[in-house]
C-alpha cells in the first residue's frame, strides 16, 4: 500500500510538469539601454505547443557582481573601479527583487504565470530593471551586466523543471562631462597699493578628467582706461604661482587632473595681489577667461 501511493504521486506530478510541452520564452528587449529608459516596464511573451493549462515561472541571476542586493552594470574600460548599481523587480512599487535557485525561495522571488485549460497558447509578462545612478558625474565610459533568465514549469515551492535559459543584457553609456562654477566673476580691489589680495574659489565637477586653463585679455596686467598705462598683479592657482604672459592668444593650462571629482566638486582658490600701481590715476581693467575641458 506504501508503495503504492508513493508510485502514484510521483505519476500525476509527471503529468502535471508534461502540459507545459514545449513551453519556451521570448525577450522583447534581450539588450536594454538604460538611457533610453531608466526605469522600462519590459515584456516577455511566454509559448507552449499544447492548449492545456500550466503553471511557470522565471528566474533572474544575480549578474556579473554575484549579490542580489547589489547588481552592478561594470565599466568596461575599467571593471574593478567603477560601476553603477541597478535592480531587477517583479512590478512598481520596487520591492521585490527578482532572483535565482538557490536564493529564490517564494513566489515574491520570480516572475509568475500561468496557462488555463484552452486558455491560449502565448501570453505576455512584464518585469521591471531600474538604474539607480547614485552620482552626478558617474565615471565616463559604456557599462553593462549580463543576466541569465530561464523558465520553469510548475511553482518555485513545488515540483519544477527548467525548460530554456536566455541572457539578457542591460547597458548605459556615459559621456564625457565637465563643468565649472564660481561664486565671485569680479575682483574690485578699490583703492590700488600694492600687497592688496583679492580671492575666489572655482569648483570643478568632471567624470573623464579636467584641465583648467586661464587667458589674460592684458597678460597679466590691468589696462588704464584712459590708455596704455598698466597696474600689475600676480595670480596663484591652488597655491601655485602661474605666468599669464602670453596668455591673450594662447590660454595657459594653471591645474589638470584625472579621474572623476568628489561628489561637491574640486574646489580651486585663486588669489591675485597687486604688485604694482599705474602712474595714471584712474580705472584699471583686466579679463581673465576660465577655461574647462575633459582631459581623458
Amino acid at each position: 500500500m506504501k508503495l503504492f501511493w508513493i508510485c502514484l504521486f510521483l505519476c500525476l506530478s509527471q503529468v502535471t510538469l508534461a502540459d507545459c510541452n514545449g513551453l519556451s520564452f521570448f525577450l522583447a528587449d534581450p539588450t536594454w539601454s538604460f538611457n533610453s529608459n531608466p526605469a522600462p516596464l519590459l515584456q516577455i511573451t511566454i509559448s507552449k505547443k499544447n492548449n492545456s493549462s500550466c503553471d511557470y515561472f522565471l528566474t533572474f541571476s544575480a549578474g556579473e557582481s554575484g549579490n542580489y542586493n547589489n547588481r552592478l552594470l561594470f565599466n568596461s574600460a575599467s571593471y574593478t573601479f567603477y560601476t553603477l548599481p541597478y535592480q531587477l523587480y517583479q512590478a512598481f512599487p520596487y520591492a521585490n527583487i527578482l532572483k535565482d535557485f538557490p536564493i529564490a525561495i517564494s513566489s515574491n522571488d520570480v516572475v509568475v504565470g500561468a496557462f488555463s485549460t484552452g486558455g491560449g497558447t502565448s501570453q505576455t509578462i512584464t518585469y521591471r530593471p531600474v538604474l539607480r545612478i547614485l552620482s552626478a558625474y558617474p565615471r565616463v565610459g559604456n557599462y553593462a551586466d549580463h543576466v541569465m533568465v530561464s523558465i520553469y514549469e510548475g511553482s518555485v515551492t513545488g515540483a519544477h523543471s527548467i525548460h530554456t535559459t536566455q541572457v539578457a543584457t542591460y547597458n548605459y553609456t556615459v559621456e564625457k562631462l565637465v563643468d565649472l562654477s564660481t561664486a565671485r566673476h569680479a575682483l574690485d580691489f578699490g583703492m590700488l597699493s600694492v600687497g592688496l589680495v583679492k580671492s575666489f574659489d572655482v569648483i570643478l565637477k568632471y567624470n573623464a578628467g579636467y584641465s583648467l586653463m586661464f587667458s589674460s585679455a592684458n597678460n597679466g596686467q590691468m589696462k588704464n582706461a584712459a590708455g596704455n598705462f598698466f597696474a600689475t598683479y600676480s595670480m596663484k592657482v591652488n597655491g601655485s604661482l602661474i605666468n599669464l604672459n602670453s596668455s591673450s592668444k594662447n590660454p595657459i593650462v594653471v591645474s589638470s587632473g584625472s579621474g572623476t571629482s568628489p561628489a561637491e566638486g574640486l574646489r580651486l582658490p585663486i588669489s591675485a595681489t597687486i604688485t604694482s600701481v599705474g602712474q595714471l590715476a584712474g580705472f584699471y581693467r583686466d579679463v581673465i577667461s576660465i577655461t574647462v575641458t575633459s582631459m581623458e
